[in-house]
């Protein structure tokens, strides 16, 4: 019929749109690669297939297993035919992680027998922020090596949070994100290799946040993030989720991958805090946990 458009054309649709689209036959390699999943991974195609999944290609971790490449056996949750739908995250050739919704569908041949896996994912929007008027008059000075807010921005931010927490008994929570064994981890590979570190963890870390948020450099080796309105329970398991995510950062290395563990703390604001009370408390606090989070947002 003339109304349907070819095999071709579908393709050529395919090829193009922003959604991240690649196939998979039996043994996990990988058949197609589309523009999307260029665009959001950061691999090109020529890069990528024939090759595994599992080769530190394109890894996938699931909210519920703290390091798991979906790849190890990727028509495990397919064999019935059934689509499955998931958000999970992806860890970008740069070494990042982006956080992404990734639907999962077998890939049949004429007779209906699975000869694959075909699947799609979409950058995930981000937590709704419902105070964006916090966020567009604010004028933020970037710090020149992670490309998140400068140590004099954040520092401007906490107080804003704290005069608005004494004088309007508003709430605000704050994390501290820190790198550890950063200085060894630097002087074993180089500046360049810890300022890639610091710059990917940050792309990470501010991803995972509402625009009325912060998330800012507060030490060499740390960042400071603040989120307005977020109570201790919420404030909890988003810490939690930063510190499992962000320790999934790899920078690509001379052929190797390099990553750190993160560790993440936590406290509120106090009426009539002063910027040393908070570090102090921050620094006699315990570290969160790595727990499953089950929100990024308040």
């Amino acid at each position: 019929m003339s109304g349907i458009p070819s095999a071709e054309v579908f393709q050529a649709i395919v090829d193009r749109i922003d959604s991240g689209v690649y196939a998979v036959d039996l043994e996990g390699k990988i058949s197609y690669w589309n523009y999307g999943a260029e665009k959001i991974s950061g691999f090109l195609s020529q890069e990528v297939l024939g090759r595994a999944c599992r080769d530190s290609i394109l890894v996938e971790y699931d909210d519920h297993n703290p390091v798991m490449c979906v790849h190890h056996c990727p028509l495990e949750g397919v064999r019935n035919g059934s689509r499955q739908e998931a958000m999970t995250y992806l860890r970008h050739r740069a070494g990042h992680v982006v956080p992404v919704r990734l639907w999962t569908m077998a890939l049949k041949d004429r007779a209906g027998n699975i000869v694959g896996a075909v699947k799609v994912f979409s950058e995930k929007i981000a937590v709704p922020d419902l105070r964006e008027e916090m966020s567009q008059a604010r004028v933020e000075d970037l710090d020149a090596e992670s490309g998140v807010p400068s140590r004099v921005s954040t520092e401007t931010f906490l107080r804003e949070q704290i005069e608005a927490c004494t004088t309007q008994k508003a709430v605000c929570g704050i994390i501290a994100i820190r790198l550890e064994n950063f200085d060894d981890f630097r002087h074993g590979h180089g500046m360049e290799a810890g300022s890639a570190m610091i710059r990917e963890v940050a792309r990470t870390l501010k991803d995972m946040v509402r625009r009325s948020d912060m998330v800012g450099r507060w030490t060499t080796d740390g960042f400071l993030g603040m989120l307005p309105g977020c109570g201790i329970e919420p404030l909890g398991r988003v810490a939690a989720g930063m510190k499992r995510v962000a320790s999934r950062v790899a920078i690509p290395w001379w052929g190797d991958r390099l990553s750190l563990n993160v560790s993440a703390k936590i406290t509120m604001i106090e009426s009539g805090d002063t910027l040393e009370a908070l570090e102090e408390r921050l620094r006699a606090a315990e570290e969160e946990p790595e727990q499953a989070a089950t929100s990024t947002g308040a």
